[in-house]
């Protein structure tokens, strides 16, 4: 039986990854590559719903496409018609606590699941007025998202923590361990076949987590700033991040490398959320600076600012079927762009 390498080997190693992987990072060019020709966009302010206060913090669109649901700073959590702008019947809820920061529609958009700074997700029915508790943190609650079924439910936490729980009994199932900050965004394929989730965190980092044995798959270092948001794409291949650095950065999970930043110098202002276009080519990101950014990821650059909100936009959630685009902000409106 052959004796495993010793420590220092496999620090030596690891050394030689990554100066391979920078070395070819540094001969990447990406001016070298023919760019695709600029897509023309005519997205417009279709909707504005609500009139606040409070602030909005979350938004999440139902697998139905007919409604978003809402969270703000009061606690209260709201689900909406998005084409009529009316409340859904029956949608009120409230949790035990100001400022709810995450919530999810079940992928039957039968529930509404919250969490915030109550350290816990509570789950709602929107068919009558049962909720109950599935999951529990030592810290606040930034992320909530069903993990592929309706039966589990993925969270993330100010504790540096992400937790795998069931749904039905509350039960933690899996507890993914490595961050060493605030983990503030989840991002995960809708695909019933995903087994891969990302984490972004205030520690700098990007951590790739496989469900079903609860072990960390890939991990994205050295960041110089936090990580305030995490997007992957419907492909499952690429995904985004933004730093408080107010840099925006794409990646290739099959390279294990970074395709290129996103960064504008006209752009000073951090980006709180992002959400890709139905076809990944557009990436939306939500400002401080009032504005909604779109970029274009073939030719790195932005390709127009969507203009309305009048404080800082929290959250942008793209619709199902790629047809509009959901927003929050801090001057208490939801706006849907299309």
């Amino acid at each position: 039986m052959e004796a495993l390498p010793s420590q220092a080997r496999v620090d030596e190693l690891k050394q030689k990854v990554e100066e391979k992987r920078n070395e070819r990072n540094r001969s990447f060019d990406p001016t070298t590559i023919e760019r695709p020709e600029a897509v023309a966009l005519r997205l417009k302010g279709r909707r504005c719903i609500g009139k606040g206060p409070p602030k909005l913090v979350h938004v999440d669109w139902s697998a139905d496409k007919q409604r978003v649901a809402t969270c703000s700073e009061d606690g209260s959590i709201q689900c909406w018609n998005a084409f009529t702008g009316a409340k859904v019947p029956h949608s009120s809820f409230k949790l035990q606590s100001s400022w709810a920061l995450c919530c999810s529609f079940s992928k039957n958009g039968e529930e509404v699941i919250a969490g915030g700074l109550d350290k816990k997700c509570t789950l709602f029915a929107l068919s009558s007025t049962s909720e109950h508790t599935v999951a529990r943190h030592d810290d606040f609650v930034s992320s909530c998202i069903f993990a592929g079924s309706q039966q589990e439910l993925l969270t993330g936490s100010g504790d540096s923590t992400c937790g795998l729980w069931d749904v039905e009994t509350g039960q933690l199932t899996a507890s993914f361990q490595g961050h060493t900050a605030e983990v503030m965004s989840l991002t995960m394929t809708p695909s019933l076949s995903s087994t891969v989730f990302l984490s972004g965190s205030y520690d700098g980092s990007v951590r790739a987590w496989d469900v079903r044995t609860g072990k960390l798959v890939q991990s994205f270092d050295g960041f110089r700033s936090k990580v305030n948001c995490v997007s992957l794409a419907s492909s499952g291949d690429t995904f985004a991040i933004a730093c408080e650095d107010c840099s925006i950065r794409l990646f290739d999970l099959r390279a294990d490398a970074q395709l290129g930043r996103l960064d504008d110098k006209s752009h000073l202002f951090e980006c709180n959320s992002l959400t890709f276009s139905f076809s990944n080519r557009l990436l939306f990101g939500a400002s401080n600076d009032f504005t909604i950014n779109v970029w274009d990821t073939l030719r790195m650059e932005r390709n127009t600012q969507l203009m309305g909100h009048e404080n800082r936009v929290s959250c942008v959630r793209a619709c199902p079927d790629g047809s509009c685009v959901a927003s929050t902000s801090f001057d208490g409106t939801l706006r849907i762009w299309a």
